[in-house]
Formats: C-alpha cells, sequence, structure tokens
C-alpha cells in the first residue's frame, strides 16, 4: 500500500506480511524482501507477522528453538 504523508509531502510503502512455517518456504520468503529492497525508492515499513524469532529468549514454551534459526531475523536487519 502506498501512504501519504500530507504533513511533510511524502509517500511511504506498507505491505503486510505473513512469514511460512515450513522451513523451505522460508528459504524463499526472506529472499523476497531483500530483494525488493534494491528496488523500492521510498521508505518501507514491514508488518504482520514472520513467524520468526529474533532472540532464543522470546520463546516459550513448545520445542526449543536453536541459535540458527534466530540468525535469519539479524541477517535480514543487517542488509535493509
Amino acid at each position: 500500500m502506498l501512504v501519504h504523508d500530507p504533513g511533510n509531502s511524502k509517500n511511504i510503502l506498507l505491505s503486510g506480511v505473513y512469514g511460512p512455517t515450513q522451513a523451505l518456504e522460508k528459504y524463499y520468503f526472506w529472499d523476497q524482501p531483500v530483494r525488493m529492497n534494491s528496488i523500492v525508492d521510498l521508505p518501507w515499513i514491514l508488518v504482520g507477522d514472520f513467524n520468526e524469532l529474533e532472540l532464543i529468549s522470546d520463546k516459550q514454551g513448545g520445542t526449543p528453538s536453536s541459535l540458527q534459526k534466530t540468525k535469519r531475523v539479524s541477517s535480514f536487519l543487517s542488509t535493509m
């Protein structure tokens, strides 16, 4: 969605996401915003459920998460 801020006459791109839960699909999912970031020429906000953890300590209950799984978010944020 293109959002216009009349206060400063600027446009912002707003995207809603829902990240996949399957490992193979996650690889393709995380690659898409990185690719789009190279062509988007506006401030960009991504909102939604990424189905990922940034920190192992964010996980409560269920099967424990691994440090490797938390690297997706850190790597993604560093490229944006």
